[in-house]
């Protein structure tokens, strides 16, 4: 395999056994002119039978393969082959675009930079956009295979930042990716996992999070396990270094448990105030609470520190 000049942006969003579609910022592939979007063979060289004609006009920040063949974009353009497509549209398997069987009307408002494709065909894009033709999906959405709204997943609020990247697994729950700190007003750092109909799927519990942008995810096929990539150095407070494998699966079943975040916590002498983090490990279904209270031990309340009781 040897792309030689190859291309400057790629994304590439599988791997198979012939042609693999590329996408990016690119006009040309190893000195033949392309307009960001081609196919390339097994072997690195340019695929001539795929032919997008003049191409979508900016960026193409993710493509998807269907199981027909064809091949869903989504980025920054508002037209493809001259065709108005605003930020996602289908080329048939042989790169033309698919100006009959998949138009989505107005589309989303803004980029779309993840795409994943369902098991039953559906697809769920994300991105920037707040809305999707005259309906509000806050950066996330499902379209139907004609590429019209999918009005059956409700995101509610979505993220209330970019998403950079979507995965599917093979129980249809699936993973979003970006740098969104709130789905549908919960706190999720830059990390989520939704079930099917757009809500929060609470039977994983992810901690902190990512403290910057994941703009990568991969599923591995043996064990279900996460790999997360981007732009982070701690995930769930632990220090990482851009890359980071979490365990999948159904880790936060139940209510789950209150703890503190240290074992120890430190304040000077003259400080005002000592901040204490309790977080919710394991499961996140339904509401959950407790008491607290100080106590003395070499400080003495009322001498050295404020009493203070309450219920989190």
């Amino acid at each position: 395999f040897q792309a030689e000049d190859g291309i400057r942006d790629k994304l590439v969003t599988g791997v198979q056994t012939c042609a693999l579609p590329i996408s990016g910022s690119f006009t040309t592939y190893n000195g033949t002119n392309v307009n960001l979007v081609a196919r390339i063979n097994t072997d690195g060289t340019f695929d001539a039978t795929f032919n997008p004609g003049t191409g979508p006009n900016a960026n193409v920040r993710t493509l998807a393969l269907q199981a027909g063949g064809e091949i869903v974009i989504g980025g920054d353009f508002t037209q493809v082959a001259g065709v108005a497509r605003s930020y996602v549209a289908r080329l048939d398997a042989n790169g033309s675009l698919d100006a009959a069987a998949f138009v989505a009307g107005t589309g989303p408002d803004a980029a779309v930079s993840a795409i994943a494709i369902q098991s039953d065909g559906l697809i769920v894009i994300g991105g920037d956009f707040l809305n999707v033709g005259a309906t509000a999906r806050p950066r996330i959405a499902r379209l139907k295979n004609d590429g019209t709204l999918d009005t059956a997943f409700t995101p509610g609020l979505g993220a209330d930042n970019s998403v950079f990247a979507l995965a599917i697994q093979p129980d249809g729950q699936i993973l979003v990716a970006g740098g969104f700190i709130n789905y549908n007003g919960t706190p999720e750092n830059r990390i989520a996992r939704i079930n099917p109909d757009g809500s929060i799927d609470y039977t994983i519990n992810f901690g902190f999070g990512a403290n910057n942008f994941v703009d990568a995810i991969a599923i591995q096929p043996d064990d279900g396990k996460i790999i997360l990539g981007g732009g982070f150095t701690q995930f769930d407070g632990n220090t990482v270094n851009r890359l980071v494998r979490v365990n999948g699966g159904s880790n936060g079943t139940g209510t789950g448990t209150l703890q503190f975040n240290a074992a120890s916590y430190s304040v000077s002498e003259n400080g005002n105030t000592a901040t204490i983090t309790v977080t919710r490990a394991g499961g996140q279904t339904g509401q959950v609470s407790t008491d607290y209270a100080t106590a003395n031990g070499t400080a003495v309340a009322g001498t050295h520190y404020n009493a203070a009781t309450g219920t989190l």
